[in-house]
């Protein structure tokens, strides 16, 4: 446990990331009306991520609010993105593909780890959204993996994290040796 792999979790609002995230770290996750429904503008959480090798790492996690646009400064402190998208919804794709090419045009030489999380598979599937059309815009653009994930199943969240800090300090450490 050295460094502090910071991720940054992005995606359009009612999206369900700050569920994702909370419901991962402490299992807290409260079914709410969309009347309920506060978004957020920028909140950030530290936890202790077990990568599959069974190293326990520290990690910052980013949690943007939905923004249509990502600041050049996210893309620089960043170590990965994990770009979350509600799969009853669209439109929520098109907004990840948005952040993506912001990330490409900010991310100069960098290697980054980015990973996609297609949240909410509990709700029913968005017709116009084609998996297979996702599938494939995610190898065009070199996405490392793809998650399904929902807050009903705290392991597909749990895996989401494990999956890219394990990555990510893979990484890190094969460019020190």
């Amino acid at each position: 446990m050295g460094k502090i792999t910071k991720l940054i979790v992005c995606g359009p609002a009612g999206s369900g990331k700050t569920s994702l995230i909370e419901h991962c770290i402490y299992g807290n996750y409260f079914e709410r009306q969309p009347e309920d429904f506060i978004s957020t503008y920028e909140d950030t959480y530290n936890a202790v991520v077990e990568t599959d090798r069974g190293f326990k790492e520290k990690v910052r996690i980013y949690d943007l609010g939905g923004m249509t646009k990502l600041e050049k400064h996210f893309v620089n402190c960043a170590d990965a993105f994990i770009l979350v998208y509600d799969i009853s919804d669209s439109k929520s794709f098109s907004s990840v593909q948005s952040l993506k090419q912001d990330i490409d045009k900010y991310r100069e030489k960098r290697d980054l780890c980015i990973v996609l999380s297609c949240h909410k598979v509990d709700k029913p599937k968005d017709a116009t959204l084609d998996s297979t059309e996702v599938s494939r815009w995610s190898q065009s653009e070199k996405v490392a993996n793809i998650f399904e994930t929902t807050v009903y199943d705290r392991q597909s969240l749990m895996n989401l994290f494990t999956w890219t800090v394990s990555r990510v300090t893979q990484s890190q450490s094969e460019s020190v040796t």
